[in-house]
């Protein structure tokens, strides 16, 4: 997506919601938020039980590290939805007779550049 569309699509589901950056990121955290249109609050419901004094968390959403950092600040070491964006001139310039396929395991660390 180019940053023009992505900048379009970002700033119209953009909103100013306070304390809500008290709350951590998580991929695996399962939340639902709505606005309670009764009491016009936002309201976060989870989805899975956490004991008292735990922490609770909630899902940015599906981004990969770039997002993360750029929107939030932070990378996500094991991130889920890590991508590596290839230029489509690189592609353009490879044989197609070439193919390399490289995958890292999970907990390697090679898997993480922010460590």
């Amino acid at each position: 997506m180019n940053d023009g569309k992505r900048h379009q699509t970002a700033s119209k589901s953009m909103a100013l919601a306070p304390y809500l950056d008290f709350l951590n990121h998580s991929a695996v955290a399962e939340v639902e938020a709505r606005l309670n249109k009764v009491t016009r609050c936002y309201e976060i419901h989870t989805k899975i039980s956490y004991k008292r004094g735990e922490q609770v968390f909630i899902c940015y959403g599906p981004h990969d590290n770039d997002t993360l950092f750029l929107e939030y600040g932070f990378v996500v070491k094991h991130n889920p939805h890590s991508v590596v964006r290839v230029d489509d001139g690189l592609l353009s310039c490879t044989s197609k007779d070439v193919f390399v396929n490289v995958v890292l395991p999970v907990d390697s660390p090679e898997h993480c550049c922010c460590c």
